[in-house]
């Protein structure tokens, strides 16, 4: 029996593995479940299974299969019992440990929360070096290595020094606590291979590896050696150097039987974002007739949810298999603004925009109650409603506030009990203040006192249970494998050594978003029917007749890590680990091998002025070419969509019930300003009632300051009314004084210690408004005859009267006698209509009244103070306060 076995990459690899165990064991009665099966991962055993029934039809005794780790794992667990040791707890164990061996490393970054990052650096270094068996003295004689070819700085053989110290103590450390670090587990299973015995198995099978570790090596070269190993490869050595570098360890050739050419059919297809690649994916589902035997590799994992939601409904039965970050998921999202709400809290008051934010985040929002997921839904609405102020309340426009003084608000839980009942549901409004209270702990007061990672584990724990059984989490696998990963995060806090030590709040929350930020989510379902959703590492040992690969752009495929912020990559390389080019290799030669099985492969990338297509499409065209001997061989396609565009106009005619309404409406020069520029708009507004939701903004908009401004004047110069109103020192020093209550009561409160700089610019401008009133010569005012006066009347147009209201900033008398209506503009926008000669030439349709007119507001003010003060001379004029002066009508 030949103990190297070699497949071409266009050959099925299960297919072959299978028919050597038919051969050589099912067919002479062999005990098969006396065979291990060593793959990379775990998904070829299940596909090996169902061959392998498929060659016995009966049932049988399976034989053995583990994933590498699997197998390093279970061959130094016959030595001794061993445990895993999490990864925070390795990397409090080498900040511990810094501070002893390697003080420079710790240098600046005291905390724990500041030596994170770092530790998570050079935990990784150092399992590379277990991995590859990299000896201290190989480190310790970098310097002196002539393969480099330059001088190391002496910044990097220092941190070269402490790691191998680092390193040492570390090994001390894990031998000690008997729980080991996954490089740490390889590097001793390869040094305890030879004292254990495989005698349970006849042999052992190591199937489809390409790359393999030093220690990998170590262990499948003793039992190879042993005649207990028989070794299957795909591919050519002569094409792959890392095959070229196994054969000569394993001193065997590794060359298939029978090569074949590659008879797959290519497309390509160029897309402008992710949302093209998925409909293009979607297009080419829909023409592939089989797709249990289709796969969509996903060298992105942040393509997945994009995907699936596109082809989730037309795809049928379909398998997610890969990594998917943690930090983009919706209890991700959720914890974001827990942290930052207790990051701004002061004291027991909350900053009301990161607490409406919480409670307003979608898993908080819909958690359920007895009533169902409304009811919690309506209240949030309602309290972000009383906090802008739109429901006037104690706590309107606060910029803290403290939980209890929401749930002390009676008309509050009045309020939405009303809304729920007129939904048909019926909930008490203590009932409600229960829910808010609920709601509170979950969001606020669990994280409120907690001092160490016990505390906050407890707090995690009670806030994942919540989650779980009442939020719509538990509706989607997808989120229930995260919050499976977030479990066992607790977990490991919940036990690690450290868990009670003190630590400050903000540090501890920093820690756990670090750890979510880099924790990739596995998702597996049932591989062997259906569509197969993967990563380009789950193809491994895999074939199939439709492969279509997305983000098939240059840093996805490959995806290389350039940057390595411990240890510079030359200094890597001198160690005899070209960890950039064998990675380059290894993901050439799975998307070399699971193309070449195939007989439709459809390529997807994104072409724009920041993304090129990967450098493995290039060498597949550039072949292409080659073969032909010309250009342009390969058509490529430019994804793009069929837009139907509206028709120019959208009508909505006009009913009994909207007749009646507008003739009973109160029209103002606001409302027809805004159906001369779009009647839909006013359909929208008026008719309708609705308007754009207000949101908590940091900084007040422009109307916001402009009301202020209007009440601000409306006040101060009330006095003068009948009056020539008189600037003089008492007059500036009270209005300075009102002007500063009133922007404490309305604008400190809610903005952050910046807004003193818009308090600034206020003051400025209002200084040089009340020069200009006092100085200049178009300010010749006898008397301020009204200030923001409210008026309605009636205006008879085509026999129909039709009611207005209107209220005008400002009339003053002349010394001339003359009356001048003013109107306030603190924008930069003053539109003022044009003249009345070109007003007289105005064709009446709504185009050119909205070209010349341009505001109502002058003209309406115009006629019907004209109307209320006949016989007497009249003028309008819009009067900017940002830069003082006149623009008359």
């Amino acid at each position: 029996m030949d103990k190297v076995i070699t497949c071409g990459l266009n050959e099925d690899f299960i297919g072959n593995l299978a028919d050597f165990v038919e051969d050589n064991f099912l067919k002479k009665g062999s005990d098969i479940s006396r065979l291990a099966f060593v793959f990379g991962g775990k998904r070829p055993a299940l596909f090996l299974k169902k061959a392998l029934a498929g060659r016995t039809n009966k049932s049988f005794f399976s034989p053995a299969f583990f994933s590498i780790d699997e197998f390093v794992q279970y061959t130094l667990s016959k030595k001794a019992p061993f445990m895993k040791m999490p990864d925070v707890e390795s990397w409090y164990a080498l900040y511990t440990l810094a501070g002893d061996v390697a003080p420079e490393i710790i240098k600046g970054r005291e905390e724990f929360s500041q030596f994170l990052p770092w530790a998570r650096e050079i935990s990784g270094f150092i399992d590379l070096l277990d991995f590859e068996n990299v000896p201290s003295e190989s480190l310790e004689s970098v310097e002196a290595s002539a393969a480099i070819g330059y001088d190391i700085p002496e910044s990097i053989n220092t941190s070269l020094r402490n790691i191998i110290a680092l390193r040492e103590a570390y090994h001390k450390l894990l031998s000690a606590r008997n729980s080991l670090s996954r490089g740490f587990v390889y590097l001793s299973a390869a040094e305890a291979v030879r004292e254990v015995s495989f005698d349970e198995f006849d042999r052992i099978l190591f199937c489809g590896f390409f790359y393999m570790r030093k220690t990998e090596l170590r262990i499948i070269k003793h039992l190879y050696d042993s005649d207990k190993a028989i070794l299957f490869f795909q591919g050519n050595e002569d094409r792959w150097p890392v095959l070229k570098d196994v054969s000569r360890t394993f001193s065997c050739s590794i060359n298939p039987r029978r090569e074949q050419k590659n008879n797959y059919s290519l497309s390509l297809y160029s897309a402008f974002d992710i949302h093209s690649q998925v409909c293009t994916v979607r297009e080419i589902l829909k023409k592939t007739g089989e797709l249990d035997s289709t796969v969509v590799v996903l060298p992105e994992p942040e393509s997945m949810i994009p995907l699936i939601s596109e082809i989730g409904s037309s795809a049928g039965e379909f398998n997610v298999s890969l990594g998917y970050p943690l930090k983009r998921s919706s209890l991700y999202s959720l914890f974001e603004f827990i942290v930052r709400a207790q990051k701004t809290r002061k004291g027991a008051a909350y900053y009301t925009r990161d607490y409406i934010g919480a409670l307003s985040q979608p898993l908080a929002k819909n958690l359920r109650t007895d009533s169902g997921y409304g009811a919690t839904r309506v209240l949030v609405h309602k309290i972000e409603e009383f906090l802008l102020g739109m429901e006037p309340a104690p706590i309107s426009g606060r910029l803290f506030v403290q939980l209890e003084e929401v749930e002390s608000e009676s008309h509050l839980f009045e309020l939405a009990a009303e809304t729920l009942k007129h939904m048909d549901t019926e909930v008490s409004a203590e009932d409600l203040r229960d829910v808010l209270g609920e709601l509170h702990l979950l969001l606020f007061g669990l994280w409120e006192d907690i001092s160490n990672f016990h505390s906050f584990a407890e707090s995690l724990g009670k806030f994942l249970d919540t989650l779980i059984r009442k939020s719509f989490i538990a509706n989607y696998p997808l989120n229930l494998k995260i919050a499976e990963r977030v479990y066992s995060i607790k977990d490991d806090l919940l036990n690690a050594p450290f868990s009670k030590e003190v630590f400050p709040k903000e540090d501890i929350f920093k820690i756990f978003r670090n750890m979510l930020e880099n924790e990739m989510v596995a998702f597996s379902g049932s591989p062997l029917k259906g569509l197969q959703v993967l990563g380009t590492l789950e193809t491994r040992c895999l074939d199939f007749e439709n492969v279509i690969i997305m983000d098939a752009n240059e840093s996805r495929l490959p995806s290389l890590r350039v940057r390595e912020p411990l240890i510079p990559h030359e200094v890597i390389m001198g160690l005899g680990l070209d960890v950039i080019g064998k990675e380059e290799e290894i993901q050439r030669y799975l998307f070399r091998r699971i193309i070449s099985g195939a007989k439709n492969v459809h390529l997807i990338y994104e072409e724009n002025q920041e993304k090129e297509r990967s450098r493995f499409v290039e060498e597949l065209v550039w072949q292409a070419e080659k073969k032909a001997n010309k250009l342009d061989v390969v058509p490529v396609p430019r994804v793009s969509f069929s837009v139907n565009v509206l028709p120019a106009k959208t009508e909505v005619g006009k009913t009994a019930a909207m007749l009646k309404f507008l003739k009973d409406f109160r029209f103002s020069a606001s409302s027809v300003n805004t159906y001369v520029q779009c009647p839909l708009r006013f359909y929208y507004r008026y008719m309708l009632g609705l308007e754009e939701k207000q949101e908590l903004l940091e900084d007040p908009e422009g109307r916001e300051i402009g009301t202020f401004i209007h009440e601000l004047l409306e006040n101060a110069f009330s006095v003068f009314v009948g009056k020539k109103p008189r600037l003089d020192r008492d007059f500036r020093e009270g209005f300075f004084r009102t002007f500063e209550e009133m922007f404490e009561r309305t604008f400190s409160k809610r903005m952050r210690p910046g807004s003193f700089l818009l308090e600034n610019v206020m003051r400025f401008r209002l200084k040089r408004f009340l020069e200009f009133e006092e100085t200049s010569d178009e300010r010749n005012i006898k008397e301020i005859l009204y200030l923001e006066r409210a008026f309605e009347e009636k205006l008879e147009l085509s026999g129909a009267a039709f009611r207005f209201k209107y209220i005008v900033d400002r009339v003053d008398r002349l010394r001339d006698g003359s009356l001048l209506i003013l109107d306030y503009k603190t924008g930069t926008d003053m539109p003022k209509p044009q003249g009345t000669d070109s007003l007289e030439k105005m064709e009446l349709e709504r185009g050119s009244i909205r070209d010349r007119i341009r505001s109502f507001q002058l003209p309406l003010y115009y006629y019907f103070e004209s109307r209320r003060h006949r016989g007497e001379t009249l003028n309008a004029a819009l009067y900017n306060l940002r830069n003082p002066g006149l623009t008359y009508f």
